[in-house]
């Protein structure tokens, strides 16, 4: 998802973001990659590529649905912006969570 005609085209949801929060919701419950795949609803070896940081293949949506399967809530507002022309779109993280390696 990009937004149309902003000057970097980068997509509003950054997947970079998604895929480290899955990855420290992994390591807080020391999960293996299979364990992973199997609450995910994914293969051992897609979770080795996300773990990796190898997320090229991976859409949003999924990304969003791997962290609604591991337990979070995603809350997606809409509401008139107090500039219309200065509208802004935010991402805001609620975990206490810490990744042990």
């Amino acid at each position: 998802m990009k937004a149309r005609g902003s000057r970097t085209d980068k997509p509003l949801i950054p997947k970079e973001e998604l895929a480290r929060e899955i990855a420290t919701i992994i390591r807080y419950h020391h999960l293996t990659q299979t364990e992973a795949a199997r609450v995910v609803g994914d293969a051992p070896s897609q979770m080795s590529l996300l773990l990796s940081g190898k997320i090229e293949g991976f859409s949003t949506e999924r990304l969003l649905r791997m962290l609604l399967r591991l337990g979070r809530d995603i809350e997606l507002v809409f509401r008139p912006a107090q500039h219309p022309r200065a509208a802004k779109f935010r991402i805001s993280h609620k975990s206490t969570l810490t990744a042990t390696t």
